[in-house]
C-alpha cells in the first residue's frame, strides 16, 4: 500500500531513521567541544562527568553501526521480496495485457531492418508499410536481402465482395482493390538499380489472415517476429505484441510456421509475383 504522505515528507523520515544515532553521536560530541571551548573549561574536578560523556558517545557510536546495520537489512529484505514479487508475477500463468502488447502505436525501427537479410511482411493491404520503407527496402535488396511481401489477392472477386464488411468505413470492394495494385506496384518500385543480389515476390493470398507479420531474420537465432492481430471495423491500433527466437521458443516456432502455411496458401490457391527490376525488363 502506497503511504498518504508527500514524498518529500518520506524522505525527510527516511533519512532521520537511517542517520538518527550518527546526529545524536555529532550532536554529543559537538556539545562536548563548544561547552569548553565557548562556555566553562573543563578541570580535573570535571574528569568523571567528562568519561560519562566519552563514554556516552562510544556507546552511541556503537550503537549507531548496529542500527545501520538492522535497517540495511530491512532494505535489503524489501528489495528482495519486491524483486521476488516481480519474478512470480513475471514467470506466473497470468501476465497483464500492458506488459505483453505494445503500449502504443509503434512502427518497426529503421535499425531492425536495416540489418535483416530476410524480411517477410504479412498484411491485407500493406500500402503504407512498404510506402513508408521503400527506400530502406531497396538498400536492403540491393545488399542481397530476401523481402517478401503477402497480401490479398485483389482479382479474387469473392474476396474482395467481403472487404467493406471488414473494414473501418464504407468503402467500396473497388477502392480497397485499387489500394492493394498501388501497393504491389510500390513494390514493384523497390529494385534501385538492374542489378539486384537479393529476391523480391508478392504473395497474393486467396483469404484473409488472421493476423499481420513482420519477421525479420526469422530463421537466425537472434530473429524477430512483430505480430499485429486484426481487429473489427474500429480505428483503433491493431493489439501488437512481439517475439524472440531466443526467448519465446514455442511461439516463435509457430508464428514463423504460419509464415509458411500462409505462403504455400499462396502458391497453391492464389498467384506468387517474382518482382525485377523495370531496366531488366527491356530486351
Amino acid at each position: 500500500m502506497k503511504s498518504s504522505r508527500p514524498i518529500w515528507l518520506q524522505n525527510i523520515v527516511n533519512y532521520l531513521l537511517d542517520n538518527i544515532f550518527d546526529l545524536l553521536t555529532i550532536s554529543a560530541a559537538a556539545f562536548v567541544i563548544i561547552r569548553h571551548s565557548f562556555f566553562t573549561p573543563y578541570t580535573i574536578d570535571d574528569f568523571p562527568n567528562l568519561v560519562e560523556a566519552l563514554l556516552a558517545i562510544l556507546g552511541l557510536i556503537a550503537f549507531s553501526s548496529l542500527w545501520q546495520h538492522h535497517r540495511r537489512l530491512d532494505i535489503i529484505e524489501e528489495l528482495g521480496q519486491k524483486t521476488y514479487n516481480l519474478v512470480a508475477k513475471q514467470s506466473g500463468e497470468q501476465i497483464r495485457a500492458e506488459d505483453f502488447f505494445w503500449a502504443k502505436e509503434r512502427n518497426i525501427t529503421t535499425e531492425e531492418l536495416a540489418q535483416a537479410k530476410d524480411i517477410y511482411i504479412v498484411g491485407m493491404i500493406l500500402n503504407r508499410a512498404v510506402r513508408s520503407n521503400m527506400a530502406l527496402f531497396g538498400d536492403r535488396l540491393a545488399a542481397g536481402a530476401n523481402l517478401r511481401f503477402v497480401v490479398l489477392d485483389w482479382e479474387n472477386e469473392s474476396l474482395m465482395n467481403v472487404m467493406p464488411y471488414r473494414s473501418y468505413g464504407s468503402k467500396p470492394k473497388e477502392w480497397w482493390q485499387n489500394r492493394i495494385k498501388e501497393t504491389v506496384g510500390h513494390i514493384e518500385d523497390i529494385p534501385n538499380s538492374d542489378q539486384i543480389p537479393g529476391t523480391l515476390k508478392v504473395g497474393c493470398l486467396p483469404h484473409f489472415p488472421s493476423f499481420g507479420m513482420w519477421l525479420l531474420d526469422p530463421d537466425k537465432p537472434d530473429g524477430k517476429i512483430h505480430i499485429e492481430v486484426y481487429h473489427h471495423r474500429t480505428a483503433e491500433m491493431n493489439p501488437t505484441f512481439s517475439l524472440s527466437a531466443s526467448e519465446d521458443a514455442y511461439w516463435y516456432n509457430f508464428f514463423r510456421k504460419q509464415f509458411d502455411l500462409l505462403w504455400e496458401s499462396c502458391e497453391q490457391d492464389g498467384r506468387v509475383l517474382s518482382i525485377v527490376p523495370a531496366v531488366a525488363q527491356v530486351p
